[in-house]
């Protein structure tokens, strides 16, 4: 267990996993806003 080749695997892993996350969580984020463009955009045209 305190293999330092490990250790360094998983804490790679770990990073790995976390920045997946964030690139997701960015994604959605990112298609929250064009929806909502997109939701608002038949009331301007009105307006």
């Amino acid at each position: 267990m305190g293999d330092p080749a490990a250790l360094e695997y998983f804490a790679d892993r770990l990073l790995h996993v976390g920045q997946k996350r964030t690139r997701v969580w960015d994604s959605d984020m990112h298609q929250d806003k064009r929806l909502k463009a997109r939701c608002m955009d038949p009331f301007k045209r009105d307006a």
